[in-house]
């Protein structure tokens, strides 16, 4: 009895060294393989990498130019609106010298107008009206010459590094306050102006 029990138990710890030899070889086993898959695989993972940090550069470049563009349609729009204005300044002009044109030529059959003649007040209005387009063409041409022309190509001049920003909105300043305090001079010499003819 007792040297079956020494049997079976040798035989149980004979299993039980070979399941531990057994285990220890698949760890030995698994290690190696997964050595292997990195050696192998290694160079691909580097490239996935390198590749997802390219993807990840151009997106953000692509974000970029969207905002840019973005920025440069307000831009365009802005611009866009500002040259409606200008068109509806030459079409007021425009407007204003048909208009001098007509009473003129409704005038222009009396050999002399005298202060008791009914269409006196239609000769008052051409003079007045011309005077005013005078002005107006005459401010506009004065706006250009001396705040604007400093402004030439500024967007240019900053996207080039031609000159800083700070110094771009600086000129943009000064052109504003220049307009303005030309804009007020021409409105105090046209009112003093018109209130002589008067």
């Amino acid at each position: 009895m007792s040297t079956g029990q020494d049997d079976s138990n040798q035989s149980v710890g004979g299993g039980a060294c070979k399941a531990e030899l057994s285990y220890q070889k698949l760890q030995v086993v698994r290690k190696e393989y997964l050595e292997s898959l990195t050696e192998i695989h290694e160079p691909e993972l580097i490239n996935i990498a390198c590749t997802m940090e390219k993807y990840k550069q151009v997106k953000d470049n692509c974000d970029t130019v969207g905002e840019m563009l973005s920025k440069g349609r307000d831009c365009l729009e802005m611009l866009k609106q500002q040259w409606e204005n200008v068109v509806c300044f030459f079409e007021m002009i425009e407007f204003c010298l048909s208009q001098i044109k007509k009473d003129l030529h409704f005038v222009g059959n009396i050999p002399q107008i005298t202060k008791s003649d009914p269409n006196l007040w239609i000769y008052i209005r051409a003079l007045l009206m011309t005077f005013r387009v005078h002005l107006l063409c005459e401010t506009y041409v004065q706006v250009h010459r001396q705040c604007l022309m400093s402004l030439d190509k500024i967007p240019e001049k900053v996207l080039t590094g031609k000159i800083p920003i700070k110094d771009a909105k600086k000129k943009c300043e000064d052109a504003q306050e220049a307009i303005e305090k030309l804009v007020l001079e021409k409105k105090k010499t046209i009112d003093e102006e018109l209130n002589d003819r008067m």
